[in-house]
């Protein structure tokens, strides 16, 4: 089942924000509802991220992975 993942990395100047929707297809979704939530809930913890002063600064999207969002905030 796909599902949002929020991780937290710390480098000497900034502090990262990788918010992650995995590519694992929720098999009983014949509509693409789920796939539908799952971007709507990445996208809600973007927003929550770039209210706390983080700003987005990358996105990409790959078979294997899923779809990832990169956000940066200075400390």
């Amino acid at each position: 089942m796909p599902t949002v993942k929020v991780e937290n990395f710390h480098e000497p100047d900034h502090v990262i924000e990788r918010i992650s929707i995995d590519n694992i297809p929720e098999l009983g979704d014949t509509s693409g509802q789920t796939v539908l939530n799952n971007f709507q809930a990445a996208i809600s913890e973007c927003q929550r991220a770039i209210e706390e002063g983080y700003r987005l600064t990358d996105f990409w999207s790959s078979d294997n992975t899923g779809v990832e969002f990169t956000l940066k905030k200075k400390k």
